[in-house]
């Protein structure tokens, strides 16, 4: 028995076999990386955290750029799509799931660095603007296949083709009130309703 080893192993060669069998096991727990490939086109839903890195809903997870799409269940291109994701692994758990509202399979994709976001020629969007939810578009995405857990896919994302772009600020457009207030100032012609007052004639009066 080798003392060097504290007397856990009958021999050198002994302890050299462990290592190996752990090393090939951890080999077989990392799974395999595929080439490349690019999804059908589909709506984000959800917040898309592409402009900076979603934060970790508990201690055990990292902070992570990701997207969520929608894609129709019974699209023909959906279906082929599904399949030769399905066809990467013998395992049965992928990062998609039919959503009871929106009745679309869910693919989420997420990354641990930024990712390049183009529009549908392939240039790069203008600073600072990102497809919000109900834009269209495409993921370049790297699957990943995994052993532990029950083993599965995970789709890690790549970049984003944006095909149709929803971006920030709100489209709510209300009627015009008249003689109400506006940007510049209080108007002077209150309106019909009341719901403007004017400005006041002395300052002293006022609360500024």
């Amino acid at each position: 028995m080798s003392e060097d080893y504290g007397g856990a192993y009958e021999s050198v060669e002994e302890c050299r076999e462990l290592i190996k069998g752990v090393n090939n096991m951890a080999t077989k727990k990392r799974g395999k990386t595929f080439p490349q490939g690019f999804s059908p086109c589909g709506v984000i839903l959800y917040r898309a955290w592409l402009d900076k890195m979603r934060p970790a809903f508990d201690e055990n997870a990292q902070p992570s750029y990701g997207v969520t799409i929608g894609l129709e269940p019974e699209d023909d291109k959906v279906k082929a799509w599904i399949k030769s994701i399905e066809a990467l692994t013998k395992f049965t758990h992928f990062p998609w799931k039919t959503g009871e509202k929106s009745g679309k399979i869910e693919v989420s994709f997420k990354s641990y660095r930024p990712v390049k976001v183009v529009d549908s020629v392939g240039n790069p969007l203008p600073v600072d603007q990102y497809p919000w939810g109900g834009s269209i578009v495409r993921v370049a995405y790297c699957p990943n296949e995994y052993t532990g857990m029950g083993g599965g896919i995970n789709l890690y994302l790549n970049g984003v083709q944006v095909i149709e772009l929803v971006s920030g600020g709100s489209n709510v457009q209300f009627p015009v009130e008249e003689g109400a207030y506006v940007s510049e100032g209080v108007s002077k012609t209150p309106a019909e309703d009341g719901s403007a007052q004017g400005e006041p004639e002395d300052d002293d009066k006022g609360p500024f």
